[in-house]
């Protein structure tokens, strides 16, 4: 197991032991593996690689809005870009479930996506 494995599975056991043993139950809180906050643009790729491992065990929340690591990792020029990538980035996380709450800064846009998506007559 890598050192970002490790942190990243720690992290999850103490947060989780330490809202289960205020009472809280797992419908009643979610954990945010944290994009950015100081983690090198590999640790943050690697984050994203593993929701989807993560997300049957863990009620997870993830934010990517704008974050200054598209910028770098995928070479987006300005603004607008990052805010396309983590649009894009937003709306696979969505489709394939690994995460039941995603913080956007275009909440209209997500929904649409979703709503395209998961729309039962389809």
């Amino acid at each position: 197991v890598g050192e970002l494995e490790q942190q990243m599975q720690d992290f999850f056991t103490k947060s989780t032991l330490g809202l289960q043993s205020a009472g809280f139950s797992s419908d009643r809180y979610f954990l945010d593996p944290g994009i950015g906050f100081g983690k090198t643009d590999g640790a943050n790729l690697s984050i994203l690689k593993r929701l989807a491992e993560w997300a049957p065990e863990h009620p997870l929340a993830i934010g990517l809005p704008r974050k200054s690591f598209l910028e770098r990792q995928f070479g987006a020029r300005d603004f607008a870009e990052r805010d396309r990538l983590s649009k894009a980035l937003e709306y696979m996380i969505a489709i394939y479930g690994c995460a039941k709450i995603i913080r956007t800064h275009d909440v209209g846009g997500l929904r649409i996506v979703i709503d395209q998506v998961f729309e039962k007559d389809n």
